[in-house]
């Protein structure tokens, strides 16, 4: 019994773990962000608890229905890539599990919330991740050259290992159009430099599990 006891304990203690965390226009970056009457505001502060680790592997980044953001600037911290930029970013190897998957969705009602980067100067992506598994993106209206951006090589030399996994982006919108491409104009990018044309054995990065649905 004690055994069971503890067993229990141990599951629950692991899923309180997980945090919501909630963006809007009312909200500010001295805030927790783990409420919706204590939310984020900019785009840049969210960035900034990703890539520092406050943001972990299960968790859930919410934003308002409703609201819209319109960023035109953000930090570089993508490594040693000094001129590429991702208003929203993760760092790499930012890997769930099956019972933890982290999410990048919408909270309230009305219309999905709107990321907007056109006023956004220079090659960039709304959101871009390096390697990355067990994550939904959904609900959410993008409004940009170049919506979403995976590396499943990783932000740097191979082997790779893990790669881009069990990924999902449901009920998403593209309002340039959903497109399929690579380097500019591609709205939905997973990055491979090692293609057909250009063979290279044994050094692709894994890339499976991916579940694209109800996108327009």
């Amino acid at each position: 019994m004690k055994k069971l006891i503890l067993f229990i304990f141990l599951i629950t203690s692991t899923l309180s773990a997980q945090t919501n965390y909630y963006i809007s226009n009312a909200g500010d970056d001295s805030s927790n962000g783990t409420s919706t009457s204590t939310s984020w505001k900019p785009l840049q502060h969210l960035k900034n608890k990703t890539m520092d680790g406050t943001v972990q592997p299960g968790d859930s980044i919410l934003f308002k229905r409703g609201d819209a953001w319109y960023p035109t600037t953000t930090n570089n911290v993508y490594g040693s890539k000094s001129n590429w930029y991702g208003v929203i970013q993760f760092p790499d190897d930012f890997h769930g599990s099956s019972s933890a998957w982290t999410v990048l969705g919408a909270y309230g009602s009305g219309n999905k919330p709107i990321i907007n980067t056109l006023g956004f100067p220079g090659y960039h992506q709304a959101f871009r991740t390096n390697a990355i598994s067990y994550f939904i993106m959904q609900d959410i209206s993008f409004v940009s050259e170049r919506s979403i951006r995976f590396n499943p090589q990783q932000d740097k030399p191979p082997p790779w290992s893990e790669g881009v996994h069990h990924i999902k982006v449901l009920r998403c919108d593209f309002d340039l159009g959903f497109e399929v491409g690579k380097t500019k104009g591609g709205n939905f990018t997973i990055y491979n430099p090692y293609t057909p044309q250009n063979p290279q054995p044994n050094v692709t990065a894994p890339q499976h599990h991916i579940e694209i649905g109800y996108c327009t």
